[in-house]
């Protein structure tokens, strides 16, 4: 196996394409390592002191205040619906704050990543429910046209 300079130069050489791949070879097999570490920690009892610290100062009154909640802005909460509860907050601080700094960086990128994506997929669900009437109309003008025999079977050679 080959040194750490020996392998940064070997990545100096890849593609684009070949670039591309490893990142995402290399972020899954990062991820994959980070989730196993937690997992870990959990099994082993590293997070209960802090979980029932958490706890416990819920109880007592001691709260978090949460920074404001872009997806809460898009997708408002059905009557009745709690918001992530400051317990929930408190527990994942403090279960943060029991880790090491870098792996605190870490986590917040995971976090970070894990809310854009949500985001995104929040965003396409408003997008589709707003063009769904539209869809429908669509789809009815196309059965319309089949029954009129107007329309034709799709050539994917001529696409």
């Amino acid at each position: 196996m080959g040194t750490v300079p020996e392998i940064e130069q070997a990545v100096t050489r890849l593609s684009k394409q070949d670039l591309a791949r490893f990142r995402e070879w290399f972020e899954e097999f990062d991820a994959q390592l980070w989730d196993k570490q937690i997992e870990s920690d959990a099994k082993s009892g590293k997070f209960d002191r802090t979980v029932a610290e958490s706890i416990a100062d819920s109880r007592a009154g001691y709260t978090t205040t949460s920074t404001p909640n872009p997806v809460a802005a898009t997708h408002p909460q059905k009557e009745g619906a709690s918001s992530v509860s400051s317990t929930a907050i408190a527990t994942m601080t403090k279960m943060m704050e029991s880790l090491p700094e870098p792996a605190q960086e870490q986590m917040v990128e995971h976090l970070r990543d894990y809310l854009e994506e949500l985001q995104d997929e929040l965003q396409w669900d408003i997008l589709f429910k707003k063009t769904q009437p539209q869809l429908i109309a669509a789809a009815r003008r196309a059965k319309e046209e089949m029954a009129q025999g107007l329309a034709k079977p799709m050539d994917y050679d001529r696409l």
